[in-house]
């Protein structure tokens, strides 16, 4: 039995076609991340906020000193050990908002085992739960990120890759 169908899969013309699909998706994809680009120091930021563990309101405004990303789980694990380890009143009176970014946790895994575990803890977390919810701020693998702000204008970009780290940014804030 011969095969009637013409042979053009493997035809250049056909590969440019897809090359040029995938072009401009590429394109397309490109143009709406760079709608979004990355806050630098110098940038002013718009206030945000977030629903917490508790579902009370956390908020970057102008009273905001300095905010803290997190996006990963280990990293939030260290982040909310040494946060802690601090007075339960430390973030409010350093005006310090700490931001996780749980947007990839499944909804599941989040009410079951994560609230929970946050709830225990004597400090908020603003919970960005969706993709939509995580500003355009720097973020850095295996790090915290830590912004101070003045006013609504980021002075400072740093990442923080360990406790200390964190608890030198805490103690450049004073009391």
């Amino acid at each position: 039995m011969m095969d009637r169908r013409p042979a053009i899969s493997n035809t250049p013309a056909i590969h440019a076609v897809h090359v040029l699909k995938s072009a401009l998706i590429c394109t397309a994809l490109c143009a709406t991340l760079a709608g979004a680009q990355t806050v630098t120091v110098g940038d002013a930021i718009k206030p945000i906020s977030w629903r917490d563990q508790f579902e009370q309101l956390v908020a970057v405004n102008e009273d905001t000193h300095a905010v803290i990303l997190v996006s990963e789980k280990s990293v939030g694990e260290w982040v909310n050990a040494t946060l802690g380890e601090m007075p339960a009143e430390t973030l409010t009176q350093r005006r310090v908002v700490y931001v996780s970014d749980i947007s990839a946790m499944p909804t599941l895994i989040t009410k079951a085992f994560a609230l929970p575990k946050w709830r225990k803890l004597p400090f908020s977390i603003g919970l960005a739960r969706e993709a939509a919810e995580v500003p355009p701020w720097p973020q850095q693998s295996g790090s915290a990120t830590w912004m101070q702000l003045r006013g609504m204008q980021v002075q400072s970009v740093r990442y923080l890759p360990n406790p200390t780290q964190l608890k030198l940014a805490m103690t450049s804030l004073g009391p």
